[in-house]
């Protein structure tokens, strides 16, 4: 509160030049949604907040997004993309999320109006080995909220084969 717009500007100016370059999973390149985290990772992330707080309110929505992307940012891409109803925009950064990151996101896809697309997103990352145990339980819990009986079946029968348990079998009869 007590920093004026010029200083807040010439901070922001410093940060971004001490910004490592753009990670490797830039838009450009196809999404990993990995956990890894290398040391210019975090410094990324780290400069971002920083730069974000600093010019949330006066960067434009194409701005944000930009600089979103250019710290792997990508939930908060997600969530600007998402308010401004750029749906298929907003699928792509939030496929560069990790699982845990993008269940939270998924939910923000269906208030939206775009259950499919979040459905779409979970479902790509059961391809993996193993696949995410939380999008499955995701898919799951969607599946009966929209009365999708038969998909939730499916999805509880794999919950079930991946991991065995007496809630995974409930979840089946």
């Amino acid at each position: 509160a007590h920093t004026t717009e010029a200083e807040k500007r010439m901070a922001a100016d410093a940060l971004r030049d001490a910004l490592p370059p753009p990670p490797d999973d830039s838009p450009e390149s196809p999404p990993s949604g990995s956990t890894a985290w290398t040391h210019e990772d975090w410094m990324r992330e780290q400069l971002g907040d920083l730069l974000l707080d600093l010019e949330r309110d006066r960067l434009s929505p194409d701005e944000y997004v930009a600089l979103c992307r250019r710290t792997g940012h990508w939930g908060e891409c997600a969530d600007r993309l998402l308010a401004v109803d750029r749906i298929e925009e907003a699928a792509e950064a939030a496929a560069h999320l990790p699982d845990h990151r993008l269940r939270q996101v998924l939910d923000r896809f269906v208030e939206q109006g775009a259950p499919d697309t979040a459905v779409a997103l979970a479902e790509r990352r059961l391809d993996r080995e193993p696949p995410s145990l939380r999008l499955c339980r995701w898919l799951y819990d969607h599946a009966r909220s929209t009365d999708q009986y038969e998909q939730a079946l499916d999805v509880a029968r794999r919950l079930f084969d991946e991991q065995p348990s007496v809630s995974a079998y409930d979840r089946v009869r």
